[in-house]
């Protein structure tokens, strides 16, 4: 099973290539959906948007915590569960992993 799925949006083709825009929809485990859409987005490389990520990640988590969101990142299509991604990017978790409950 197929964890991302493309589809073709009319509305944001039929201004292309005018403006280039996305929607990003996301799927929760409880069934709800949540979703953005950009009419506009600017056009990145993917170097493009590691180096803008690296940047804004490195100044509020420092780049160890950057790492490891990155290499998370790179590896969320082959994930069972993307809940630790929440904690990685957490100000207040030290090591980027979940403490037991207890």
């Amino acid at each position: 099973m197929s964890l991302t799925q493309l589809t073709l949006n009319e509305d944001l083709s039929a201004e292309f290539p005018r403006l280039q825009g996305a929607t990003v929809e996301v799927g929760l485990a409880d069934g709800r959906r949540i979703s953005i859409t950009q009419l506009d987005v600017a056009t990145a490389t993917e170097s493009d948007v590691r180096y803008r990520f690296r940047l804004a990640c490195g100044e509020v988590l420092g780049s160890e915590r950057c790492d490891q969101i990155e290499a998370f990142v790179d590896d969320l299509d082959r994930s069972q569960d993307a809940g630790p991604l929440l904690s990685l990017c957490s100000k207040s978790s030290r090591s980027g992993r979940r403490r037991a409950a207890g």
